[in-house]
This record gives C-alpha cells, sequence and structure tokens, in this order.
C-alpha cells in the first residue's frame, strides 16, 4: 500500500494486527522513514519497510480462549473503519458486537489465530464429552458433548454414528461440510 506520509501510514496502521511473511505481526507504529516497528507474537521485535506489510484480512473463526479454557469465535463488527489491519474495535466474540476485544500480540489468541490447529471431527467429539464441553474442529465448525454440531456458535445439525446429520433448514451448509471432510479424510 503507498502512503502519502509517515504520518498517514502512522494513521492507518499503527496498533493493528497484519501479516510479515506469512506470519502476524502487531505493527507499534511507524517512524518518518516509512519503516514500521513490528512486535512478533514470538517475542521478536523488528524494523521493516511499510512496503513489505501484507495487509491481506486475518482469519478469524474459531479459537481458543486461554483466560476461560474454552474456545470462542471470533468475527469482524461491520464497523466502517479508516485503519487497516485488524484491531480490537472490528474483532469481537460472536454475539457481543460493539465490545471489542484485546489483541494483544504477547497473548495466546494471537498465535492460535497464526497457528489454526484443529483436531479432527472424531477426536473433537472425544475431548467434547470428555471436558462436557464445545471443541472446534474447523474455524467455523465446531462438536459439543450433546452431540451437536455448530456452524459459528450456532446449532446445525448432530453429530450421531460418525456422521453429521444437518438439520432440514440448514442445508444450505452441505458444501462447506462436504469440503471439510474431503480436506479431513481423504485417506480413509
Amino acid at each position: 500500500m503507498l502512503y502519502d506520509s509517515a504520518h498517514d501510514a502512522q494513521l492507518y496502521l499503527s496498533d493493528t494486527l497484519v501479516r510479515l511473511d506469512g506470519e502476524i505481526v502487531y505493527v507499534l507504529g511507524v517512524q518518518s522513514d516509512m519503516r514500521a516497528d513490528v512486535h512478533t507474537y514470538k517475542g521478536e521485535r523488528k524494523q521493516v519497510d511499510v512496503s513489505e506489510l501484507d495487509l491481506t484480512p486475518i482469519k478469524l473463526g474459531y479459537v481458543f480462549n486461554p483466560d476461560e479454557n474454552k474456545p470462542m469465535y471470533l468475527e469482524r463488527t461491520p464497523n466502517r473503519q479508516w485503519r487497516q489491519g485488524l484491531h480490537g474495535g472490528i474483532c469481537a466474540r460472536k454475539g457481543e458486537r460493539g465490545r471489542g476485544i484485546s489483541l494483544n500480540i504477547g497473548g495466546r489468541i494471537v498465535k492460535r489465530l497464526s497457528e489454526n490447529n484443529f483436531p479432527a471431527l472424531n477426536r473433537a467429539h472425544r475431548i467434547a464429552k470428555k471436558l462436557r464441553g464445545e471443541i472446534p474442529f474447523s474455524s467455523v465448525l465446531s462438536v459439543d458433548y450433546v452431540d451437536n454440531i455448530r456452524y459459528k456458535t450456532m446449532i446445525v445439525g448432530s453429530f450421531k454414528d460418525k456422521k453429521i446429520e444437518l438439520m432440514s433448514n440448514f442445508f444450505y451448509l452441505e458444501d462447506t461440510i462436504k469440503e471439510y471432510m474431503d480436506n479431513h479424510y481423504k485417506n480413509l
């Protein structure tokens, strides 16, 4: 992205999450020479040229919330913003619009956004039963201990006999479920 001045770059990028070489980084600020001070979730601080920053949207969805020891679903709130990158003012838990969350770069939530590791559905189901909770098995799908399948926190079906059965008003999700199953169970 081209900016008219370092001041503009500072306004657009300061205190946001963007990518650098595929890794999520926190932009602390922009210097007068158009170099951004960034901080990685691994604890490294770097100075990079602003043109090296990748502003493509960071994929949100289910992440594990270490403070509550359970998953939460993050989504962008429909706020018009002039800032670029992801910041707490436009990121909230599903159903809690208007209440931003802390995207502390040192926090484990950002690390989970970066890793995007989920157990396979069968394993997620076993864990959910054991913990009597909800476990995500993709960025948008989860299973709970009473066999409910959730899409972005909304119950859309059930998990019976190692198969997902969608409720009739959620058949439009068949392609999403099929894509997940094809990607994770192609060798079975």
